[in-house]
């Protein structure tokens, strides 16, 4: 590929004339993460800045918007709207629009190169609130081709952002999909619709929770069986955890090995009723319950049940500063459950369904490893 020639950007932006909305009105916009300027009443479906926008930053169509983090991409070319505002906290840029295309600049200052340069320039103690300087963001080095090969880098990454945006909801109608069929087959399981015989889920299997091996054994967790905490309790099936733990530690601690098949379901504050399924013997820290699912009882079948039941499982949380389920009070609550059959019925259509999502999400890793290739090509 040929070598394009380097400026700062210092050459390409310079700092826009500081315009404040006082009794005007515009559109308020507000900034995503990686996703650049928005009305805000889209984001967010109604205005939520202050009452008083007198001070907030009129920002103009093709003018550059910085916010903070800027290691994490907070930053956007204004393409929302003829003039806008936004948070008076936000720095405002001109762009030499004769030298460089506003989208091509965007997309090189969120690059990997640029956020990494950033994250080596901020300045401060507190993650989000580390600041660049003007100087440092002004000295960051950029490729910079013709205005001609700019478009064309723009288009070609443009084309592989909206397969990879068009793929990505495929995941959520499919499992938009699977919910619509369990309530078609077992009715609404809270008001229990289908009038399903109710049971304890201490009847449904063997229940324990994990453990955690003493941390001041290092070689502890050095090992090849893995351990789960609840944060990680995020899939349906669960294949690999984070850390792994030995036998001895197994031998040494309260942690357990369950068995494959067995629900894994988490038990304490934002991870209560995250669930998984083990697809291989396992381990869990004690923020895990873990029922092994009796013969009249299907694993996939009970994750969804227990996903319908949540919400008001969640109900019975206990705590001031942390509100937690105890296994105890887990195994107290009832289910409706349904024939046998009609539960592997379920399971196999989910199993077929997530055959399919294992293709999208394939198809998906792929288009961003290009994305991510054309990026590391053109601004790396």
């Amino acid at each position: 590929m040929k070598t394009w020639p380097k400026v700062r950007l210092g050459e390409l932006i310079s700092p826009a004339k500081t315009i404040r909305c006082g009794e005007n009105v515009y559109p308020v916009l507000s900034m995503t993460t990686r996703n650049g300027l928005m009305l805000q009443s889209e984001r967010f479906k109604k205005v939520i800045a202050s009452v008083d926008r007198s001070a907030y930053k009129v920002v103009k169509a093709l003018q550059l918007v910085v916010g903070f983090p800027i290691d994490e991409g907070v930053l956007s070319i204004q393409n929302v709207a003829p003039v806008g505002i936004v948070s008076p906290a936000y720095a405002v840029w001109d762009v030499d629009l004769q030298r460089v295309e506003p989208q091509y600049l965007e997309t090189a200052l969120r690059s990997e190169r640029s956020l990494q340069y950033y994250r080596a320039k901020l300045q401060g103690s507190t993650a989000r609130r580390r600041n660049l300087t003007n100087a440092d963001l002004l000295d960051l080095t950029l490729s910079l081709p013709s205005m001609t090969e700019q478009k064309r880098i723009v288009a070609k990454l443009a084309a592989v952002a909206a397969t990879l945006k068009k793929r990505q909801p495929q995941l959520g109608e499919l499992d938009a999909l699977v919910e619509a069929r369990f309530v078609e087959l077992f009715g609404d399981l809270q008001r229990n619709t289908k009038d399903l015989p109710l049971f304890f889920l201490s009847e449904l299997g063997v229940w324990a929770s994990g453990g955690t091996p003493s941390r001041s054994c290092p070689e502890y967790f050095r090992g090849d069986v893995d351990w789960f905490t609840a944060g990680e309790l995020n899939n349906l099936f669960l294949t690999s955890s984070i850390e792994k733990i030995t036998r001895k530690a197994i031998e040494n601690s309260s942690a357990k090995i369950f068995v494959k098949n067995s629900l894994l379901i988490g038990m304490y504050d934002t991870a209560a009723f995250k669930m998984g399924i083990l697809t291989k013997a396992a381990s869990s820290n004690q923020a895990c319950a873990c029922i092994t699912p009796n013969s009249t009882i299907n694993a996939i079948w009970l994750y969804y049940a227990l996903q319908a039941m949540k919400s008001l499982f969640l109900l019975e949380r206990r705590g001031v500063r942390q509100k937690n389920l105890s296994l105890q009070g887990i195994k107290k609550f009832q289910l409706p459950v349904p024939p046998l059959e009609s539960q592997e019925r379920f399971a196999a259509e989910v199993e077929q369904i997530e055959a399919v999502k294992g293709k999208v999400r394939d198809g998906i890793a792929e288009t961003q490893t290009l994305f991510d290739a054309l990026s590391a090509r053109y601004f790396g």
